[in-house]
């Protein structure tokens, strides 16, 4: 619980290592404001997620512009780090801008129940009116709501996540391929979707990795359709008396390799 997170920390058996997520926001490319690229590229300029990693979630969480989490074989590009004058250059070439002051509508920020999300959202949304001065609007529904929401694009900003099903960066960047199920953005680029074929066959790591970095400025530099806020991290309380149980970024520990020391 975020309230005895600090108190929780200090302890001797706490622990806290890399996970294989990003917590993001998707942008529904398909209706205002966020069919507009430059729009959604000056909201992920504008986000200050080392404030978010910092003052709010406080577990050891890593500020990153980036989708796919560092893993055996690849290291990710920067991605967007705040920087408000790129952030308000590109809002200057959106449509808004053009034409004239006040046509920028509020934004929508959609979020499922959590405190933290809560707070990330609030977070955000005061970044944006001081960086951008776009009105943000929180919304906040129940996890079910929230799914069918995303499913059927209704929401213009949503609080995403995603966790890899296996170690390989083939689990991040396929999602948003076109007509992909979990994309939900109705974003596409079939440039994206050829070097998504390609990396799935490409044998040589550096090609691989050259693939995996051209998708990475295609998702979150060029056209994206999210905006990365941070890597996650595993955490818990685990007693010195545990054998067997090694961080992974899966987070995955079999019990049968797993005992107690008397």
């Amino acid at each position: 619980p975020l309230p005895r997170l600090d108190e929780i920390r200090r302890r001797a058996d706490y622990y806290s290592a890399p996970y294989f997520g990003t917590y993001f926001y998707r942008f529904n490319t398909t209706k205002p404001p966020f069919d507009d690229v430059h729009v959604r590229r000056a909201v992920s300029w504008a986000i200050d997620r080392r404030a978010i990693t910092g003052q709010i979630t406080r577990g050891g969480q890593v500020p990153s512009g980036s989708f796919c989490p560092a893993v055996a074989g690849f290291a990710p590009i920067a991605g967007p780090t705040l920087d408000i004058d790129r952030a308000r250059a590109e809002l200057a070439k959106s449509r808004y801008a053009r034409e004239g002051a006040g046509a920028m509508p509020p934004i929508e920020l959609h979020y499922n129940t959590s405190e933290q999300h809560k707070q990330i959202a609030e977070a955000v949304a005061q970044q944006l009116k001081q960086a951008l001065g776009v009105a943000v609007v929180l919304r906040n529904t129940e996890w079910k709501t929230y799914l069918q929401d995303q499913d059927r694009r209704d929401y213009q900003m949503s609080r995403s996540s995603w966790i890899g099903d296996y170690g390989d960066p083939n689990t991040f960047f396929d999602l948003f391929v076109k007509d992909g199920g979990n994309n939900k953005t109705g974003w596409s680029d079939p440039r994206y979707d050829e070097l998504v074929q390609i990396e799935q066959r490409e044998l040589d790591p550096a090609k691989r990795q050259a693939a995996f970095h051209e998708l990475e400025r295609l998702l979150v530099e060029d056209g994206c359709p999210i905006a990365c806020v941070y890597t996650y991290v595993a955490q818990g309380l685990l007693d010195e008396r545990v054998m067997g149980w090694w961080s992974n970024i899966r987070d995955v520990h079999p019990l049968k390799y797993t005992w107690i020391e008397p």
